[in-house]
């Protein structure tokens, strides 16, 4: 039989123990932040996008009209989401033509590469639009060396990257 001495301190070691995994258990939790907004912004651009180019390809608008159509549409995203602190890409364009447009927050180096197409489009902060003619059924999209790739169709194409540092993370949506 224990002692009532040794009864408490095996009672203290256990009370004692059990603080200790719980503090570390709570300090070793981890919650993963939701994207701010941007799955919602992902879904709307979408959404928005499938529209305007059915809008310009509905009314035959040649390539002219519908870069125009399409600049507009991604300079109304430029404008409003920019002020959220997003970077924002754009591709859109045609199998013989594609642009990439956007804003960045912060200097990085943008290029895309298409088959043996490559173009730097900008290395500064702010708005930017550029160009490439692709050589094969893929474009390339390198933001400072993450690369985010889609497939080209002969027709009208478009796609995104956004991008937010929210809390240490950077949030990445793409379309």
């Amino acid at each position: 039989m224990m002692s009532k001495s040794g009864q408490f301190y095996l009672v203290t070691a256990v009370v004692l123990a059990g603080i200790i995994i719980g503090i570390s258990a709570i300090s070793n939790y981890s919650k993963k932040e939701k994207s701010p907004g941007l799955d919602e912004l992902k879904e709307e651009i979408g959404i928005e996008s499938e529209k305007t180019l059915d809008y310009g390809t509905g009314n035959n608008l040649n390539s002219t009209q519908m870069y125009r159509l399409m600049q507009n549409f991604t300079n109304y995203y430029v404008n409003h989401e920019s002020r959220a602190e997003k970077d924002l890409y754009f591709i859109f364009g045609n199998g013989n033509n594609l642009t990439v447009s956007g804003y960045q927050e912060e200097d990085k180096t943008v290029s895309v590469s298409s088959g043996s197409s490559q173009a730097t489009i900008t290395q500064a902060k702010g708005n930017f639009t550029g160009g490439i003619d692709p050589s094969g059924n893929t474009i390339i999209l390198s933001i400072d060396g993450d690369a985010y790739g889609f497939n080209l169709s002969a027709a009208e194409n478009f796609y995104f990257v956004i991008a937010q540092n929210t809390g240490g993370g950077e949030y990445v949506v793409t379309g």
